[in-house]
């Protein structure tokens, strides 16, 4: 699971701290790649797509300067490789040290956002989650499965809640934004609107508003609207052109599976997906893949011999991903019979409890 622009950087020293809204101030990197063989020139580009500048190497110190709206992920594209980094309006001195090993170190005059973001990211929360998310797969019985899954839940909300006390005195212009968009993504904290709301609720209007702000208000729009107990139902054409509809299945449990290709955690629920196909007289299931690339896609089924039925997100008159508000997978939802959400991320071996 995961995100579609990850950061993933080491960072050594931040200095001081400062209110970092001044979005008139501007940002000056002063950057140095240690080697400069066969480099000509080096592009600076933003998640935001606001910022794209590009410096011819003449000698290996180059200095960019601009204005961002907001905190933003950033990267530098040499020779194909993206190196990537938080971006604020503030004087950055940056060391390349291997270029293919993605090496750096950086150091901010004023702000914490490599700080905060770093911690956030390098947090043992997702390890701990799919720890318990792999016991879960292989509980023996009901009570085994509820008590983890009650784990699973209580790890997600203990980290959100530690985020909240964290950033309710910490400037939110250090990263919040960018922490809150990957959390509506995140596995488990995604299942917790309520306590991603508090977190965007600490945000000024001006990141409320902005690029990291629009997402996460989307997901809680998308949130509160595709609700347990309410009706579904669409139709969409299938990996071989089959017009199918959601109604086609009732009397049937339906379980919408959206996945990806790239996705390793997706590819590792298939063998239980399989056990849970060998119900098909009580439960349909729907894969959706999210990939771009549809060949890939299409190949990927043969290849896995997902057997039963599968589409794309992308339908002729709907887009699944979007009506479902998915923003990161494995991600599902479970119909009742009558074609009601019964349940939102629900884990397999619970709906094989539920069909016995």
């Amino acid at each position: 699971m995961k995100k579609l622009f990850l950061l993933t950087i080491t960072l050594l020293t931040i200095l001081g701290c400062q209110n970092n809204n001044d979005n008139k101030s501007e940002f000056r990197i002063n950057l140095t790649i240690q080697d400069t063989t066969d480099i000509d020139k080096v592009i600076l580009l933003t998640q935001t797509n606001e910022i794209s500048d590009t410096l011819d190497l003449i000698s290996n110190k180059l200095t960019f300067k601009g204005t961002v709206s907001e905190p933003v992920n950033a990267g530098f594209l040499i020779n194909k490789t993206i190196i990537q980094f938080p971006l604020v309006n503030d004087k950055i001195d940056m060391v390349i040290t291997d270029i293919q090993k993605k090496k750096f170190t950086i150091q901010y005059l004023n702000s914490k956002i490599s700080e905060n973001l770093e911690s956030y990211f390098n947090a043992d929360y997702l390890e701990n989650y799919k720890a318990l998310n792999a016991i879960v797969a292989t509980s023996k019985n009901d009570q085994e499965i509820q008590l983890n899954k009650y784990r699973e839940d209580s790890l997600a909300v203990s980290f959100l809640d530690s985020l909240i006390v964290k950033f309710k005195s910490v400037d939110p212009f250090n990263g919040l934004s960018i922490i809150v968009s990957d959390l509506s993504g995140l596995i488990g904290t995604r299942n917790h609107p309520e306590k991603i709301e508090e977190l965007f609720y600490l945000l000024p209007d001006t990141l409320k508003n902005g690029f990291y702000g629009k997402k996460v208000k989307k997901y809680l729009d998308g949130s509160s609207k595709i609700a347990i107990g309410q009706q579904v139902n669409f139709s969409f054409i299938d990996i071989y052109g089959n017009k199918l509809s959601i109604s086609d299945f009732k009397n049937k449990f339906v379980l919408i599976e959206f996945w990806a290709t790239w996705c390793g955690p997706c590819i590792a629920l298939i063998p239980e997906i399989k056990k849970l196909s060998s119900n098909s007289n009580k439960i349909q299931i729907i894969s959706v893949s999210i990939d771009d690339d549809i060949l890939k896609w299409k190949n990927k089924v043969k290849e896995l011999r997902l057997d039963w039925v599968n589409a794309h997100y992308l339908q002729q008159d709907i887009n699944l991903k979007d009506k479902f508000f998915i923003t990161g997978v494995p991600n599902n939802i479970l119909l009742s019979q009558d074609g009601t959400i019964l349940q939102k991320n629900i884990n397999i071996s619970e709906i094989m409890t539920l069909l016995k």
